[in-house]
């Protein structure tokens, strides 16, 4: 397995190009519209959210539910040395040069380091040598993608390396879910909105792209369920059990409700809302 990389968002470090550099309308997620690469009406001056602490109580819960996967710090970094060496007019989007590449840049790294989370959660299973090995072998390839250089990273084609990264997360997950239960549901991209899912049994299920926003999983057994890209946007979890459930990430939980008897897996936390 290759070198370590930077997977945790660290906004003290970055110059808020999630602020900046994506764009977002009015909807209850967010209390206005703001097009890419204009600056959030709440970024300070030292490029710290000025509501941070109450983003919720002002209508911006779509900013909780981002995560940038350390590609914000990262490429503030890269971008700071390549000025610092003369190779860039400018440290970051404030020069107007710079922007338009920066924000490229930090999209494309942010795909990649999301690639790698999965990655990492899937070398943590036991699976077989062979399996493992090609995990090694993509994540490899996917670090020293995130490795480049600004000019480098533009001419990555990500969807091409997702399509690489897909195939071995899918082989993870289906050697330790069937290995856990026999015939497990598959579930894969199916729509469950606003479904009552309460005290479900989805014990190992594939719920691959599921559709689960505003669905009631109170008391849902989802040990070991696959949750790769499911959206579970203001989905019901108070006293579900996700106990090693597969590929679930912070921002999913921030975008769902529960409460502290909710049980999760290892490498995420109980969001701030949920109490």
């Amino acid at each position: 397995m290759g070198p370590a990389v930077e997977l945790v968002a660290d906004c003290s470090a970055c110059v808020g190009l999630c602020c900046v550099g994506l764009g977002f309308r009015t909807s209850a997620e967010f209390a206005f519209d703001k097009e890419p690469g204009q600056a959030c009406q709440h970024l300070a001056e030292d490029f710290r959210c000025g509501i941070h602490d109450r983003l919720r109580g002002r209508g911006m819960a779509g900013c909780t539910t981002f995560d940038c996967f350390g590609a914000g710090q990262v490429t503030t970094a890269r971008f700071a040395e390549a000025a610092q060496d003369g190779r860039l007019d400018g440290p970051d989007w404030r020069t107007p040069a710079v922007a338009g590449e920066m924000f490229a840049a930090f999209a494309v790294l942010r795909r990649l380091h999301e690639a790698l989370w999965h990655l990492d959660h899937a070398a943590a299973r036991e699976v077989d040598d062979e399996i493992r090995q090609e995990v090694a072998r993509v994540r490899d390839s996917v670090a020293a993608q995130a490795a480049g250089e600004a000019d480098e990273l533009l001419r990555i084609d990500v969807d091409v390396s997702w399509r690489n990264v897909a195939p071995v997360l899918a082989a993870v997950s289906e050697q330790v879910r069937t290995e856990i239960r026999e015939d497990p549901a598959d579930l894969r991209g199916t729509d469950h909105a606003g479904a009552d899912l309460r005290r479900r049994d989805l014990w190992a299920a594939n719920l691959r792209g599921a559709v689960l926003v505003g669905s009631d999983l109170r008391g849902a057994d989802l040990r070991a369920a696959d949750l790769a890209g499911a959206d579970l946007r203001g989905a019901r979890l108070d006293e579900a059990d996700l106990r090693g459930a597969l590929y679930c990430t912070q921002a999913q939980l921030e975008a769902a409700r529960g409460s502290a008897r909710t049980q999760l897996p290892e490498g995420v936390h109980t969001p701030g809302h949920w109490a």
